[in-house]
């Protein structure tokens, strides 16, 4: 698969091409970064309800053997996968919001302040966290952010739920 441009930004892409050979979703979101985004192959942000749930699931795996490797003090085995639990959130934001990531660039930062449903301050927090991916406190600003994202994305649905029962 080619990396179209506005998604080629360090820290997730390294090449201009990534070799996919996972078949589930949950493989091909840890295979590439923004998989999804970049292919169009299925548009989970036109279905929140069934793929954010899905993005919280691989946290809690990825959450816990990042947390491992941390406390082993292996920060260069957690910081590949601190890149891909960074893109996940960044899904996980955007597909709340009913959007597709469509830059990694100048204007993430902008479409990221227009997002109704985020956590407080997350674009401060993002930006740390990117610079630090291989620090321990990184991991816990970003479990902190998918805590919050999550149950902010649990208040949205049940408002959802009301709004469509009036």
């Amino acid at each position: 698969m080619n990396i179209p441009l506005v998604y080629y930004h360090r820290p997730f892409f390294e090449d201009k091409t990534i070799t996919i050979t996972g078949i589930s979703f949950e493989e091909k979101m840890r295979q590439c970064p923004f998989y999804f985004d970049i292919s169009e192959e299925v548009k989970p942000w036109t279905d929140k309800h069934f793929y954010v749930p899905k993005l919280f699931q691989i946290w809690g795996v990825e959450e816990n053997n990042l947390r491992l490797l941390f406390r082993q003090r292996k920060s260069a085995f957690a910081k590949p996968i601190m890149t891909l639990m960074v893109a996940l959130f960044i899904d996980l934001l955007f597909w709340s919001n009913e959007q597709r990531v469509l830059d990694l660039g100048d204007q993430f930062f902008l479409d990221l302040d227009t997002l109704t449903y985020k956590p407080i301050n997350c674009k401060e927090r993002l930006e740390f966290i990117l610079q630090s991916l291989d620090q321990y406190h990184a991991l816990i600003q970003l479990s902190a952010l998918f805590e919050e994202h999550k149950k902010g994305f649990a208040k949205m649905v049940i408002l959802e739920k009301k709004n469509q029962e009036m």
